[in-house]
């Protein structure tokens, strides 16, 4: 393909993207409108709203989000207006926001020099990410999905910023751009618990990036970059300690025992007559058949029975010997449907799709899609309709954007001479994109292990938003 008609089919296909997306986000402001005095009822919503009352938490409820809800609250009996479209709104607002500044990150050398697009594509593209179908679900729920998303994509916007900065020589001013990041891990954990491990990945990743630079050029200070990091860790670990009701918690402990357990102990209540641990005895007849019929009393009912039963020592031989039966005679069922429900974390769109043409698939896919279409069916259904299809669509167009890209880049530098290595420089670090997506396959990865061995695309915002990014991005400099 010559030049001029890679510029005309680059030309096109952007335009083609733009005016897709801009269809996505207008069904996504029209659902927003229909459904913004409308309440999907999960069963975490419940939680949420009576832990704002106590603030007594589980390690399943962090304490931020019931904080948000009790002065949501407190807004909407002072106004007499509902307080969840409050809580709507607000969590929309915030997700435009950390959206603008994830783009802005990845769309840039570094905060130091000039982005690639401006601010309006980015504004754009963040709205392109909160109206996206799956991940709107979330900001129009009273879930703390919202906030994780969020404050995930903060955080990681300002790690991508800082690892590409100048100021990582400068131990004060590392310990200042470490500081900004450490904030949004310390509201993620204390939004959820597994975001302190899974927030942590970038962290970690850029103090130790930021360790080996200075050990180099500021040894003297480098403490001071350690302490930033261990301050907030404590922050966020001794809110939990005040905050956490012990004596009677709404699920069990988290542990790996208790997340390899949910991975394979669903068959071991849907078929009771195999000898696993006489799981029977220790749960009974009635106990059996409501976990065979809804796999979330797994989490809610049958883990706390048998750690009150057996104690918390005793509760994980428990799970760690029924896993071993499990495994030892249903391996490849296993390993099966595990690998699955990953992959369907990392491209939760695509898999999303299928999963509604295919009802048999174990996943809570129906269930959230009837929770979705509930208020508005025809209109929800065309929406959801419509951003599944384009996504796949938008997918293939972007990878051949960035194809068409590369060859003009390496045309252009074949012709100057010029060394490409001066050309990749205008792209994201390749150690900030590799670290992001660690982070969302880390975020699959816990998910997979997480949900009663279930498929649930409301937890797989993050990796849906790289997708995103990928996609758009791939329209290159704006020439406008």
């Amino acid at each position: 393909m010559n030049k001029k008609n890679s510029g005309f089919v680059s030309a096109f296909l952007s335009r083609l993207m733009i005016i897709g997306f801009s269809v996505q986000i207008a069904f996504g402001i029209a659902y927003i409108a229909k459904n913004i005095a409308y309440v999907q009822m999960f069963g975490d919503t419940a939680d949420y709203v009576r832990t704002s009352g106590s603030f007594r938490c589980s390690v399943y409820t962090g304490v931020l989000y019931p904080a948000f809800l009790l002065l949501i609250r407190g807004i909407g009996k002072l106004t007499g207006l509902y307080w969840y479209s409050f809580a709507y709104l607000l969590q929309i607002a915030l997700a435009v926001t950390a959206g603008y500044f994830f783009l802005r990150a990845f769309g840039g050398k570094s905060k130091n020099s000039r982005s690639v697009f401006n601010k309006i594509f980015y504004f754009w593209g963040s709205a392109v990410i909160a109206t996206f179908p799956l991940i709107l679900q979330n900001h129009m729920a009273i879930l703390a999905n919202s906030f994780t998303l969020s404050f995930l994509m903060l955080e990681t916007a300002f790690v991508r910023e800082a690892w590409g900065s100048r100021n990582l020589s400068d131990s004060k001013s590392f310990s200042i751009e470490l500081g900004r990041a450490c904030l949004f891990w310390l509201l993620l954990g204390l939004t959820e618990w597994d975001y302190i491990f899974i927030g942590g990945v970038p962290v970690l990743a850029l103090l130790i990036r930021g360790l080996i630079v200075l050990s180099k050029t500021d040894k003297k200070r480098i403490a001071f970059p350690i302490i930033i990091a261990t301050s907030f860790l404590i922050i966020t670990v001794g809110t939990y300690t005040l905050t956490e009701d012990k004596a009677n918690p709404a699920r069990p402990q988290k542990s790996i025992e208790v997340a390899l357990f949910d991975r394979a102990a669903w068959d071991m209540f849907r078929y009771p007559e195999i000898p696993a641990m006489h799981i029977w005895d220790i749960s009974g007849d009635e106990l059996i058949e409501e976990c065979a019929n809804h796999r979330e009393s797994i989490k809610t009912v049958a883990e706390p029975l048998i750690e009150e039963t057996l104690g918390v020592k005793g509760s994980k031989i428990f799970y760690l010997e029924s896993v071993k039966f499990q495994w030892t005679n249903y391996k490849d069922k296993l390993i099966k449907e595990t690998t699955g429900d990953f992959a369907a974390y990392v491209m939760a769109p695509m898999f999303t799709r299928a999963f509604l043409e295919k009802s048999d698939y174990i996943s809570y896919t129906p269930r959230n899609y009837d929770s979705f279409t509930r208020n508005s069916p025809v209109l929800s259904k065309y929406y959801m309709d419509y951003s599944l299809f384009w996504f796949e669509a938008a997918l293939m167009m972007g990878a051949v954007l960035w194809i068409l890209r590369g060859f003009r880049v390496y045309r252009e530098s074949k012709e100057s001479g010029a060394d490409n290595s001066k050309r990749l420089r205008n792209i994201p670090g390749l150690g900030a994109i590799i670290l992001a997506v660690a982070t969302g396959l880390f975020i699959s990865l816990v998910a997979t292990f997480s949900g009663s061995c279930a498929f649930d695309y409301k937890k797989a915002g993050f990796c849906t938003a790289l997708w995103i990014m990928f996609i758009i991005f791939g329209r290159g400099k704006e020439t406008t």
